[in-house]
């Protein structure tokens, strides 16, 4: 399984490397039916039949012995077909990395140049729609809700930041039997911790993780404060998901 974990650690290429297997695969394989058809299909006089049964035969064989067989047996047994085929398609890779590579290069760009602006177009075709729904199809909180999921991933992270003056965050230094009451009156459930002040963040508190803890008189509540994760603020929000 670590060949397999290795081969996937580049899944666009790896991607790359099947289909063009594949494909050679399938003109071989039309190639030597080709030679084999006047064998097979001597007898028939109509060059058009004669056509139709080639053609129909050939992709019969492709579908099923291609794609319909391998697919089943890959889906019922996914980790011994993995294994199975690690090692041969590690040898097509190395053998298709000439074309394989400059595909998958190929590929990115063309993500990168229209990947974004597809996506603008659909955000935008969205917009347009939430504009022609009728109030009576949705509530204005629904209508609220709608647009935000729309226009969720052209979002920048400060869009969302609370001001700095109306952060709720605890002093490390804050006993135990003081922090609960504030913790409930301002209703968070992750709150920032600090020392000194709001700029030394050095942990950010669950408070699903002081449940077990709440009968306690006194606990060493800083124990439990999770690293926090900083971020540009001009980050996207889907990057953050």
């Amino acid at each position: 399984m670590q060949l397999v974990a290795k081969l996937l650690e580049r899944p666009k290429k790896l991607l790359a490397t099947i289909l063009i297997a594949n494909n050679f695969i399938n003109i071989a394989t039309v190639i030597l039916f080709d030679s084999l058809a006047d064998v097979l299909f001597g007898r028939l006089t109509s060059e058009l039949l004669r056509f139709f049964v080639e053609v129909g035969l050939v992709t019969f064989l492709i579908l099923l012995f291609g794609e319909i067989l391998p697919k089943i047996y890959a889906s019922r047994n996914n980790v011994k077909f993995a294994s199975l085929m690690a090692y041969p398609i590690r040898v097509i890779d190395f053998i298709f990395s000439p074309i394989s590579l400059p595909m998958r290069s190929i590929t990115l760009a063309i993500h990168r140049n229209l990947g974004k602006q597809k996506s603008n177009l659909s955000v935008d075709q969205l917009s347009q729609a939430l504009e022609l729904t009728s109030e009576h199809d949705t509530t204005q909180e629904e209508q609220k809700i709608l647009k935000g999921i729309v226009s969720f991933g052209n979002t920048d992270t400060r869009q969302v930041m609370k001001p700095r003056i109306d952060i709720f965050a605890l002093n490390i230094e804050t006993k135990f039997s003081e922090i609960i009451p504030v913790i409930i009156e301002n209703g968070y459930s992750r709150i920032p911790v600090y020392q000194d002040n709001i700029d030394q963040i050095k942990g950010i508190l669950y408070v699903k993780d002081l449940l077990p803890h709440l009968d306690r008189k006194q606990f060493d509540w800083t124990t439990l404060l999770r690293d926090p994760f900083f971020v540009p603020e001009n980050k996207k929000l889907d990057d953050l998901m």
